[in-house]
């Protein structure tokens, strides 16, 4: 079911009631930029789980969510069948604040190319709010001190407006009543009337030349624009009670009670500041159900679902993995399930771990032949039955959502399925796990959250990260670049021309993303990281023999540790003159000779220093 502005506050009751009663919710985010776009930002190979988080960080801060898709699912028939509810969720905040925010162009093309309305969210998406802005936004509503331009160019020049008509009714109503000396509104009787909202649309500024024509423009207050209204208006007109209805402003005579104002003005706040939070009290109920959370390759959607709707994000790694276990409990990802389950799924050919491949797998009935029990139904129950049923909609939040939490329970039941003995045959077993069975199944890989790119296979947000499995960088130098000296002690730096040219030649032979290089020692070396040991031996065995790059050693480049001292000393010696133009197997001999003559000398002074000893 689509969600926006116009049905937000219909569909809320009903979606947090759902919240009370699932058994677990997945998650999907769409947004305006990914890191990748960013130049500066962009992910690499050589990166440490805190420089990925920083990078991460920076996009998140830069490209905001326009799109959540929320798949709850409800356990039923001790988990034979689950109920799913699924909501697309068009976000688009509704308070102005100084930050600037952007939009990366291949993004764009992305969301249009699988049929994103983009008028839709920002016409009728929803607004959002983290609690720190919350916070700020309530204190300065109770203190008097908020500037209503948050929340619209044209709302504080309306609200003026409206505040001026109403004052100004007041006032007949005072003028006309008897005795004529009253000059306080509580002193006066007055029967309930009605303010036309539509009627008090002019610009007071505008107003004070009488040449100026009115400026008869509507304004269409939103429902966040109309809470607030009513709040302002309550704070600064005394005994008298207000209630909106449509365009319609109903005012009565209220009996001085200072109860009633602290209570009345309280109960507004509170609607004004639900207003603010828009689609982020979707997100405190279900932290407050403690729900298990389901994601695929959420590592983006964490860190958008923390900046935007719970907090702002802080520049500590660790600090951020403490604060998110706190909210969230346990969060599974269904790529880290599949790549546990990589045997059986490779039975049926399934090497690639994306949701649309995992999603078409499951769909077919070969998948059954993988369980020695069949796996349980999904009703959707909502409008979602009607748009997501027989159609694919990959790239669609919603739809997403609800792949992953379905890929997410058949893969939970592959995991059981590890833990049979041999004995268990198919026959033995053909119920469905009960969802209890599944969750105490995949607690081993609960909040582990994958990172592609990086050296770390995941990131563990319940303790430290597992160390590196990526095999070491090596080190690259120019072969010849500088044969003017047989013995040269300095190499020149590689420009960056010839850095662009290697990166080319790289990326060529061995792909994209499978290579990084980086310039080291004031770009006199190159570390060129793989990401498997299969692209390293590749790599090795081609720049082994290369005619214009050396290897000189390897390096583990998650500690960026140096050379050893016979690594040095053996690059220092290791490039005679015209060396470059001499074949690969004499240079091979060449680098030979001059090892066993390094070896033999360290031999001989080891030999010299222990008959020294001896003398003495």
């Amino acid at each position: 079911m689509d969600v926006t502005d116009d049905n937000f506050a219909q569909q809320l009751p009903q979606i947090l009631n759902t919240v009370q009663n699932a058994s677990f919710v997945a998650f999907d985010l769409e947004f305006l930029g990914f890191h990748g776009d960013d130049e500066a930002n962009r992910p690499s190979l050589f990166d440490s789980p805190v420089e990925r988080y920083r990078k991460q960080r920076l996009s998140v801060l830069k490209f905001p969510p326009v799109q959540w898709g929320l798949a709850l699912f409800t356990a039923v028939d001790d988990g034979r069948h689950y109920k799913v509810d699924v909501y697309n969720i068009y976000l688009f905040k509704r308070t102005i604040n100084r930050r600037v925010y952007s939009f990366s162009i291949p993004s764009i093309a992305f969301l249009g190319e699988h049929d994103f309305d983009f008028n839709k969210a920002i016409n009728k998406g929803v607004t959002y709010a983290n609690l720190d802005e919350i916070s700020m936004i309530r204190s300065d509503l109770e203190e008097g001190l908020l500037d209503y331009d948050i929340f619209g160019e044209r709302f504080n020049s309306h609200l003026i407006s409206v505040q001026c008509h109403l004052s100004d009714m007041l006032e007949r109503l005072r003028k006309a009543a008897s005795p004529p000396t009253i000059s306080v509104y509580q002193e006066i009787t007055f029967a309930p009337f009605v303010v036309n909202l539509d009627d008090a649309i002019f610009d007071p500024y505008a107003c004070r030349s009488e040449a100026q024509p009115l400026n008869h423009r509507k304004f269409c207050a939103t429902r966040l624009q109309a809470a607030a209204r009513l709040f302002s208006l309550h704070s600064n007109t005394h005994h008298v009670k207000l209630k909106v209805d449509g365009h319609r402003l109903h005012v009565q005579q209220a009996r001085p009670n200072e109860r009633r104002v602290k209570n009345e003005r309280a109960k507004l706040l509170n609607k004004t500041v639900n207003e603010i939070a828009g689609a982020s009290q979707i997100l405190y109920a279900i932290i407050d159900a403690r729900l298990p959370v389901v994601g695929h390759n959420c590592l983006f959607d964490l860190l958008y679902i923390y900046q935007y709707f719970f907090a702002d994000l802080p520049e500590d790694y660790a600090k951020w993995k403490k604060a998110l276990n706190t909210i969230f409990p346990v969060i599974i990802d269904t790529r880290i399930l599949a790549e546990e389950n990589k045997r059986r799924l490779s039975w049926h050919g399934v090497m690639n771990y994306s949701l649309v491949t995992l999603g078409a797998y499951f769909k077919h009935p070969v998948s059954s032949e993988n369980l020695p029990y069949r796996f349980p139904g999904f009703s959707l129950t909502n409008a979602a039955l009607i748009k997501y049923a027989d159609k694919e909609y990959f790239h669609n939040a919603a739809y997403d959502a609800k792949t992953t939490g379905e890929t997410f329970v058949r893969l939970a039941h592959l995991t059981v399925c590890n833990t049979l003995s041999l004995d268990d045959k198919p026959k033995d077993v053909k119920a469905c796990r009960p969802f209890r069975v599944l969750l105490y199944a995949v607690r081993p890989f609960a909040n582990r959250i994958p990172v592609p790119l990086m050296g770390v296979p995941f990131i563990n947000l319940v303790g430290d990260d597992p160390p590196s499995t990526r095999p070491k960088a090596i080190m690259l130098e120019g072969v010849g670049v500088s044969g003017r000296r047989l013995f040269p002690f300095a190499y020149p730096r590689l420009s960056m021309i010839d850095l662009a040219a290697l990166r080319r030649e790289v990326n060529a032979l061995f792909g994209h993303w499978r290579c990084d290089l980086q310039a080291i020692d004031g770009g006199r070396r190159v570390l060129l990281a793989t990401n498997t040991g299969h692209t390293y031996n590749r790599v090795y065995n081609y720049y082994s023999c290369h005619a214009s790059y050396k290897i000189v050693s390897e390096v583990d480049f998650l500690t960026r540790s140096t050379p050893s001292l016979f690594t040095r000393i053996y690059g220092l010696f290791s490039k005679p003159l015209l060396l470059h133009k001499v074949p690969c197997f004499f240079e091979r001999l060449i680098y030979l000779k001059w090892s066993l003559g390094l070896c033999s000398c360290a031999i001989l002074a080891h030999c010299f220093m222990r008959y020294c000893t001896s003398l003495r």
